[in-house]
């Protein structure tokens, strides 16, 4: 998924240049914190996202990042953040998500709130 330049400043998620990283994250609205946990697969070049409540209760396991979709669309987790975590680029020419376009931030995974998206949709 591509996004424009002429969109408010969104909020997304630092990436690390390793292979596997934890990082601790606050999503939603409700400013919680979080774990996530991210792995890189050489055979298929792809990475997976882990997300863990505070207490370290499994919220997402091993979801593959998949350009534009929300990784937290299948997570009925009563912990869920009230947001969505997606992987999207302001180039056009990028097609997956792989080791090398996160790690250079052509692709970042963004943190979006219900008050994100209504004011990406008031300015397009």
């Amino acid at each position: 998924m591509t996004i424009t330049n002429n969109v408010p400043a969104l909020t997304f998620i630092d990436w690390f240049p390793q292979y596997r990283f934890k990082a601790d994250v606050i999503l939603g609205t409700q400013s919680d914190y979080y774990l996530l946990e991210a792995d890189y697969h050489v055979r298929d070049n792809s990475w997976y996202v882990s997300l863990y409540t505070e207490v370290e209760e499994p919220v997402i396991l091993r979801q593959k990042l998949v350009l534009g979709y929300n990784l937290l669309t299948l997570c009925y987790h009563e912990k869920k953040p009230d947001c969505m975590l997606v992987p999207m680029s302001y180039e056009d020419n990028i097609k997956r998500v792989d080791y090398t376009n996160m790690v250079d931030g052509s692709i970042k995974l963004y943190h979006l709130t219900d008050n994100d998206l209504t004011n990406l949709f008031k300015n397009s």
